[in-house]
């Protein structure tokens, strides 16, 4: 169990691929991550001080970029080779929000022109959209987008699906 102290956490430590480990008990217990509530690709841990006595989740690539590389600041931390699972810290690099944005939109854009072979998988080869999703390396519910003709916006704060031109 090699690893830092995890700032503002002294009853934790965290090593450089974020493998978190509790201090609390005599053993040190490694800590099970959990898919977060919004995007269960990115792992969280919980954390209790005493300012936290119910503890608090973190996500565990911020935790290791904090930890091991600087401060984040206002900017937000990017999995190099795409792999939310893959948190040492020689795959975090930092960015703005529009340029993970971007990035992540043109991997999208590049499936427009996949749509009707995407469909044949489905259909007619019954791959699963979990399936599909794992081989275009994206999540299932852009899958199921295509697959239903959808495309996603907001209304008035809610987002709604329309029908997608082909």
């Amino acid at each position: 169990m090699n690893g830092k102290t995890i700032k503002n956490y002294p009853s934790y430590s965290i090593t450089e691929d974020g493998t978190v480990w509790s201090k609390r008990r005599k053993k040190p217990k490694k800590l099970k991550p959990q898919g977060a509530t919004q995007n269960k690709r990115y792992q969280q841990v919980r954390l209790f001080s005493k300012e936290y006595p119910k503890g608090k989740l973190h996500y565990i690539h911020r935790l290791v970029y904090e930890n091991f590389v600087g401060e984040i600041g206002d900017k937000t931390i990017d999995h190099i080779d795409e792999n939310p699972s893959n948190n040492h810290y020689t795959n975090l690099q930092l960015m703005t929000q529009s340029d993970n944005s971007s990035k992540s939109n043109s991997k999208k854009m590049k499936l427009v022109d996949e749509r009707h072979e995407i469909r044949r998988l489905y259909n007619e080869e019954k791959w699963s959209q979990t399936k599909i999703a794992e081989h275009y390396d994206c999540s299932s519910t852009h899958i199921w987008r295509i697959i239903n003709y959808k495309k996603q916006t907001k209304r008035k704060g809610k987002w709604v699906y329309l029908p997608m031109e082909d």
